[in-house]
């Protein structure tokens, strides 16, 4: 087999609108923690630690089991991290929803 790859450059903008999105996505993330999934609570503690956009969303979904591969694989292709933040964004925001309905 032979492929021909193309290495992109590391995304390290860190826009105010990133910041925001970072910020919401772990106030998510934290909740869906707190809402009784299997995820235990110190991975929000290690996601709070991690600077980078894209990192911080590709961490965030590989802890969501419910997040079907397919799901996951998108997420992975969307180059611009605050795209993949938003995309996150609307998961969880799905995922607290239905654990919501599930725990009453």
């Amino acid at each position: 087999f032979r492929a021909e790859i193309e290495l992109l450059p590391p995304d390290i903008s860190h826009s105010i609108e990133a910041e925001a999105l970072m910020r919401s996505v772990l106030g998510q993330f934290e909740q869906v923690v707190n809402t009784g999934k299997n995820i235990p609570p110190e991975s929000v503690v290690s996601m709070m630690n991690i600077e980078e956009p894209g990192r911080l969303a590709d961490n965030i979904a590989w802890y969501i089991p419910s997040i079907r591969p397919e799901i996951k694989q998108d997420l992975l292709e969307t180059l611009s991290p605050e795209d993949r933040l938003q995309k996150l964004s609307v998961l969880l925001t799905k995922e607290f929803e239905i654990l919501e309905i599930r725990s009453e």
